[in-house]
């Protein structure tokens, strides 16, 4: 292969659907994360020990 690769006909034509790929992943991230945050705040209020490894 050489260096000068061609981009494809779909970044040619639609630029900005690799942004669109990369906002909906860093949505997902976010979301993700504060799923994650409100669920552990939502186990420490009610007291809920965490699960023993014996």
């Amino acid at each position: 292969m050489s260096g000068s690769a061609r981009p494809n006909w779909i970044s040619g034509r639609y630029p900005y659907v690799s942004l669109v790929g990369l906002a909906a992943t860093v949505v997902g991230a976010v979301l993700l994360l504060a799923a994650c945050t409100a669920y552990d705040k939502r186990r420490r209020a009610t007291g809920a020990k965490p699960p023993s490894a014996t």
